[in-house]
């Protein structure tokens, strides 16, 4: 039971409903051609499986996507389009996407380094249940004056306020880059 054969015939499944449009379906099929899983290893097609269900919001393919570009996994190594989906996953309160999208603000990678934002960010992937979010934020908030963490976690209330309430972007990170 299991094995080559089975793991072929669910990506044969995976496929059919990749091309009908399900976003699991086409994330999966992407990784699955990343990892080279059940399919031989193509990075282009898993790319293209991958930004179909990111484009389409699906918040687990942006985070992989926005890895794969962070890393230069598949494609060429670009900071800001890995921000880019980082973003967009943390919008929808995906706790992955906000940690990554909080290293992104303390490194200056792919935006402007801001512990504020970066704090802020960190709290609400703590909220979401990141396992490492806390620790990290903690980590910043050392460097960080009073004054700035006060204003980072009203960042975080009011931007944890607009994801809750399905706004999608948030007020305070129109504009960013």
């Amino acid at each position: 039971v299991g094995g080559v054969r089975d793991s072929e015939k669910a990506v044969q499944w995976m496929k059919r409903a990749a091309m009908q449009g399900h976003l699991y379906a086409q994330f999966n099929l992407g990784e699955a051609y990343f990892n080279g899983y059940g399919i031989v290893q193509n990075y282009r097609e898993g790319i293209k499986w991958l930004k179909s269900a990111a484009s389409s919001g699906l918040a687990d393919a942006q985070v992989s996507l926005g890895l794969k570009y962070d890393e230069g996994v598949g494609v060429g190594q670009d900071k800001q389009t890995a921000v880019k989906w980082y973003r967009a996953a943390a919008l929808q309160g995906n706790q992955d996407g906000q940690n990554n999208l909080a290293i992104a603000y303390v490194t200056g990678e792919g935006v402007s380094t801001d512990y504020v934002r970066a704090y802020a960010w960190f709290e609400l992937a703590r909220l979401a249940g990141h396992p490492l979010s806390q620790k990290y934020r903690d980590k910043i908030a050392i460097d960080m004056s009073s004054e700035q963490i006060l204003e980072a976690q009203s960042l975080a209330r009011i931007m944890g306020s607009d994801i809750n309430a399905g706004i999608g972007m948030p007020l305070t990170e129109k504009g960013e880059n």
